[in-house]
């Protein structure tokens, strides 16, 4: 057992799966650019080894897989690791966010049946961006609970000029979305959510001076947008019960 006192609130985890379904996912990646040497292979057994050696006291899991069924899978499989191993695994259950109805549902589900820490979003799942005004309801909601959301970005976009998503583009799309949060006004709205953003927050803190030009008129928003003027909570403490966090 480690005497580490780490939290790592960025661990990823995926349900069991066969060689072949490991060997399809590692077949899509090298055909978005992301030439991993051999299909990844996540264990319980793993993840233990690399906390203890590594000094981390307890991972919050979290995966957003693309379908419904997976999602809800994923969440559930998260939740019994977590009663197995209480103390070392916490969960961030995945919420689909392309549908508000359902991301409502699985809120209700997961609280009532899995008890999460906190919940996990794309940037942009499906298609859907988490600053589009059709998730208005998933915020309230989340708003009322004073929910912890981990914003992971997209990795299932496009490589741009040939490189790996993962490499660069995750820094930009997680800067892209959350500026948009703001210029859309969420922040100020929903005060009562607490923000973990991944990879320390991208792009966004190199960036964040240009901040103030854009409050001052210098950088307009689009017509349709809200401008970001009072809305500068786009970081928040996450989980404060723990002493420290490594992203």
């Amino acid at each position: 057992m480690t005497t580490g006192t780490w939290v790592d609130v960025h661990a990823h985890f995926t349900p069991p799966a066969t060689e072949e379904q490991r060997h399809t996912a590692w077949t899509a990646m090298r055909e978005l650019c992301f030439l991993a040497p051999q299909p990844y292979h996540w264990t319980v057994e793993g993840a233990l080894r690399s906390m203890d050696r590594t000094g981390v006291a307890m991972q919050l899991l979290s995966a957003v897989p693309q379908t419904h069924d997976a999602l809800r899978t994923s969440n559930d499989y998260g939740a019994e690791l977590v009663t197995e191993h209480p103390g070392r695994f916490g969960l961030l259950a995945a919420l689909p966010t392309d549908d508000p109805q359902a991301a409502l549902t699985e809120i209700t589900r997961a609280e009532a049946a899995l008890r999460p820490d906190g919940w996990a979003v794309s940037t942009t799942y499906n298609g859907i961006n988490l600053s589009d005004r059709v998730l208005e309801p998933v915020w309230e909601e989340l708003n009322r609970r004073s929910a912890v959301v981990f914003v992971h970005p997209d990795t299932t976009k496009r490589p741009e000029l040939g490189l790996p998503t993962p490499l660069v583009e995750v820094a930009f799309d997680t800067t892209r979305t959350i500026v948009a949060m703001l210029y859309q006004g969420m922040f100020r709205r929903y005060p009562d959510v607490r923000f973990v953003l991944a990879h320390c927050g991208g792009a966004l803190p190199g960036l964040s001076g240009r901040a103030p030009a854009a409050r001052n008129g210098g950088m307009g928003a689009c017509r349709g947008s809200v401008h970001p003027g009072g809305d500068r909570r786009a970081v928040e403490p996450p989980l404060p019960r723990h002493r420290r966090v490594r992203h």
